[in-house]
């Protein structure tokens, strides 16, 4: 371990460096006294300032130190005259360039930087916004930017974030950190525009990965669900089933297998309104459309929870004593049985418990999407909602009704939750007596709520548009690495 601490040292002072240049191409070396602290930079060695300003004409965002005498100190490209000209390749000025922007700050993996910029005036330039696109920076406003954060930053967190659920805080508090560190000054405040600017890359993503950008209608022609990421291994007519599949035999190999489930985790507190933080991408990917669902719900205020003769009696978390102050106790959600891709307007917020107001319209929805299919649902209460459900489909909303086939519905309990059920349901909805099941246990839902959760605290005070983008964001993301593991 002395050996390693020992170059971790040397690293801090000069090392084998000489103050002469050994990059300069002049007869005349210039005196070599700043260093670039970026791993991508690690051969350059000490330059003088001219050769540090060519080399960084390519790498504006890197860190750079200026050696003293004794030990480097902070030290800014912006400071030695660098500058950054849009519109036109590295090294070129434009003729007709705007206006300097000296305070220009800029969002980066590592650090906050403050930059000097120039946008393009040439004849038919784009937009000031479309030149930091352009650059792979994103704006953090279309008018006038004067902030901007890096495409690798935001898709280094959006990763950390789906994934491991890291908070815009904490990422934010990471930068500060790393520019105080480099800079050893405190830099200007921009955590709200990290905020704005993710939440407007998790619809960006979202809108990419629903083929949006190559249908003539756009963002603006995006239809209910269609954001939504499918799963390719179910039954999907027109696209995976032959023509003729209906009149093929065997026909339990064309169930379509869902999984149906109550989360008491993902909670939201009475955070901002919806007239203020409306969602974004409300319908259009995996939450059910807000304005029919919540009108449904409100006409079953009194409703009280669905009773269960199962032993897990999951229903009844709704109701402890911390549910004060919370608009949503939870979330309720379908997903494929088999594969555990979450299905399109599946997703439907609690408000007090487990209500068949909240299922309904959920399950109902899934049906009438896959109405040419028979549909296995897995629910670990299903002897309890079963009952009455035709009535109760019967007098949905159009948006949810439809004429339900005796045929159409299988009802199954999830394995693992099928054991603390009383012993008539087993053989009544066992997966183990269901001809074409195999060994599906339909308990995927389970699996894909403890990847959710950990996002709970973060989207707990979150307003209600925040939330549900951001949970949209994760649970296509979700989807999308379940998708890419199939190697399709």
């Amino acid at each position: 371990m002395d050996d390693y601490l020992q170059e971790f040292l040397r690293l801090d002072g000069l090392g084998d460096n000489s103050t002469r240049c050994a990059r300069c191409t002049s007869q005349v070396p210039g005196h070599a006294e700043f260093r670039c602290c970026d791993e991508e930079c690690c051969g350059l060695g000490l330059v003088c300032r001219d050769c540090c300003l060519e080399f960084h004409q390519v790498h504006p965002l890197h860190c750079i130190e200026r050696w003293g005498g004794s030990y480097f100190e902070p030290a800014s490209l912006s400071d030695l005259g660098l500058s950054v000209q849009l519109g036109h390749p590295a090294g070129f000025s434009c003729p007709l360039r705007h206006a300097t922007t000296r305070d220009f700050t800029v969002l980066h993996t590592n650090g906050i930087h403050t930059l000097t910029i120039f946008f393009c005036g040439c004849l038919n330039a784009p937009s000031p916004y479309v030149q930091l696109l352009r650059r792979s920076w994103y704006p953090a406003t279309p008018l006038e930017p004067r902030s901007a954060t890096t495409f690798t930053f935001l898709q280094l967190f959006h990763i950390l974030n789906t994934l491991g659920k890291l908070p815009a805080y904490d990422a934010w508090q990471a930068l500060e950190t790393m520019t105080e560190n480099c800079s050893h000054v405190a830099p200007v405040n921009r955590y709200k525009v990290i905020l704005r600017t993710i939440r407007q890359w998790r619809i960006l993503k979202l809108l990419k990965r629903g083929g949006r950008g190559n249908d003539p209608s756009g963002a603006s022609g995006t239809g209910f669900g269609e954001l939504a990421l499918r799963c390719p291994a179910c039954p999907q007519p027109g696209i995976n089933l032959p023509g003729d599949w209906k009149s093929l035999e065997r026909q339990y190999r064309y169930r379509l297998f869902t999984a149906q489930d109550a989360n008491f985790r993902l909670r939201n507190g009475i955070v901002s309104t919806r007239e203020r933080d409306p969602p974004v991408c409300d319908g259009l990917a995996y939450f059910s459309p807000e304005a029919p669902y919540e009108a449904h719900i409100r006409t079953f205020v009194n409703q009280e929870d669905m009773s269960s003769c199962s032993g897990f009696q999951a229903m009844f978390l709704a109701n402890l004593k911390n549910v004060r102050g919370l608009r949503t106790t939870g979330v309720a959600g379908v997903t494929c049985g088999r594969h555990g891709v979450w299905l399109p307007n599946g997703m439907g917020d609690l408000q007090r418990g487990e209500r068949y107001c909240n299922i309904d319209p959920l399950i109902a929805g899934v049906l009438k999407a896959n109405r040419d299919l028979h549909v296995v649902i897995s629910y670990d209460i299903a002897c309890q909602w079963g009952v009455n459900f035709p009535e109760r489909l019967a007098a949905l909303p159009d948006q949810w009704r439809f004429d339900l086939e005796p045929d159409h519905m299988t009802l199954c309990i999830p394995k693992f939750h099928l054991w603390a059920h009383k012993i008539k349901c087993h053989a009544l909805y066992s997966f183990n007596y269901l001809t074409g099941a195999g060994q599906t246990h339909s308990e995927t839902v389970e699996g894909n709520w403890s990847q959710s959760n950990r996002a709970a605290a973060q989207t707990k005070r979150m307003g209600p548009g925040a939330r549900h983008d951001t949970l949209d964001d994760i649970f296509g993301a979700h989807n999308f690495r379940t998708i890419s593991s199939f190697g399709v």
